[in-house]
């Protein structure tokens, strides 16, 4: 899975009003590759090669993001998914 072709897509259209370009929200800025690893108020939002233990992953999968808007399908949660557990690379 690539971040530029597959990731940063859905995270452009979904995320990045609310984290990045009106605010940022907990601190979260999405705008870049850069940003999203550097995390949030609350540390880090991907855990590298664990989808299981990535608080971006675990608040998609909930529901509980995007707060507002709509939520992301099935689809493009796998391909978060599968992006953090290839070891979230720039690529």
């Amino acid at each position: 899975v690539s971040y530029a072709a597959n990731v940063k897509p859905i995270f452009d259209a979904k995320c990045i009003k609310c984290h990045g370009v009106e605010s940022t929200k907990e601190g979260l800025d999405m705008l870049t590759y850069e940003n999203v690893m550097a995390g949030s108020f609350n540390g880090s939002v991907i855990t590298p090669g664990d989808a299981n233990n990535s608080m971006l992953v675990d608040l998609i999968v909930r529901g509980k993001m995007p707060n507002r808007g709509q939520k992301l399908s099935d689809g493009e949660i796998q391909i978060i998914i599968d992006w953090v557990n290839q070891g979230a690379l720039n690529n």
